[in-house]
């Protein structure tokens, strides 16, 4: 007979340094549980816990051999937190935007409480937003959250000029290692100019979200798979001028080919239903097509259905693929060619 010894269970975890964050949120980051049996793999995971919270700088775990008792194995973890203010600036140039500033602030353990608040300011030619961000921890599990938000956004593009007011509260939660979802409740005050009509609209829009991501590297994935849905509505009798249904989808797709080629294949698509005029719909609720995420060759949302002068006003419906077959050179030098189909549209019989 083999004898492999005794089959060690994780004992007490404890956490060396005072990082600053409470006792019970850093426990969610543990992929074990006191008594279960003791396993490097289980170490790793929640090393790679922390680590991906970027929220540290250094992440040490120790098995405490030295403090055995019976059959409990006792867990060291020391932390190095990253700095708790984060401030950072950028400056660049997007065809969709124009010439840009942008300004990211983060404090990552607000109260002590290991609360985040972020502010986003950017100032560019066609586009201008401030958005803070409040973000609450679930203390009993990481991988969920609450998301505050508040924000002005104003865009303006060939087709349209708006300036909305917003506020968010989001529910965030994975529902399995690849699959995440949240619920959203969102009231948004916008004022928008579209061809010939002037909008004014106050709309509450509950809605669901879901995302699945499955790729090899998450940071420069060779391969990979994702996709995502949104539905959300509003109704005349909760507090909106209108009534609606909106669904959106994205489905993406990376398989690695010979000699450090790759091919990248995307389609996107969404549908409104609703009863009221469609000039009752304000232009982020109107889909257009056009500009680097959609079909290139086109300005930014430049695409789209017309208005008795000839000027783009949106549609009810959007489809755009897109199909892209890149080259790496490097680890961080590739070069692609790709090739962009679609439009918005109100009927299918109109879609070109």
């Amino acid at each position: 007979l083999l004898d492999t010894g005794i089959r060690y269970r994780f004992g007490q975890t404890s956490f060396l340094t005072d990082s600053g964050y409470p006792e019970r949120f850093l426990q969610r980051f543990l992929s074990y549980q006191k008594g279960d049996f003791f396993s490097h793999r289980k170490l790793g995971q929640t090393q790679l816990n922390l680590r991906n919270a970027d929220l540290f700088d250094q992440v040490t775990m120790t098995p405490d051999r030295g403090q055995v008792v019976g059959e409990q194995m006792p867990v060291k973890i020391e932390l190095q937190p990253a700095p708790r203010h984060r401030l950072r600036p950028g400056v660049g140039y997007g065809t969709d935007t124009g010439a840009r500033v942008s300004m990211r602030y983060r404090d990552l353990n607000l109260f002590r409480n290991a609360h985040e608040l972020k502010g986003d300011l950017l100032l560019a030619e066609k586009k201008r937003s401030l958005v803070t961000t409040y973000i609450i921890p679930d203390l009993d599990r990481f991988d969920s959250q609450t998301q505050l938000q508040l924000g002005y956004d104003r865009e303006e593009s060939d087709s349209y000029l708006t300036r909305e007011l917003f506020t968010e509260a989001e529910y965030q939660r994975a529902l399995t290692d690849k699959l995440f979802g949240s619920l959203f409740l969102r009231l948004s005050k916008e004022d928008s100019e579209i061809g010939q009509e002037k909008t004014r609209s106050l709309m509450l829009l509950p809605g669901v979200r879901l995302k699945w991501r499955q790729v090899d590297n998450p940071e420069i994935p060779q391969y990979g798979l994702q996709g995502s849905v949104e539905i959300k509505g509003a109704h005349q009798d909760l507090f909106s001028d209108t009534s609606l249904l909106q669904l959106t989808a994205q489905m993406t797709t990376l398989v690695p080919l010979p000699r450090t080629f790759s091919l990248l294949a995307r389609l996107k698509g969404g549908t409104t239903w609703h009863d009221d005029p469609f000039n009752e719909l304000p232009a982020s609720l109107r889909f257009f097509a056009g500009g680097d995420r959609s079909v290139r060759g086109y300005k930014y949302q430049s695409l789209g259905p017309i208005d008795s002068t000839g000027q783009v006003v949106g549609g009810k419906h959007l489809l755009v693929a897109n199909l892209e077959l890149e080259k790496r050179f490097s680890e961080k030098w590739g070069g692609a060619i790709f090739y962009d189909i679609g439009n918005a549209f109100d009927a299918l019989n109109d879609y070109e």
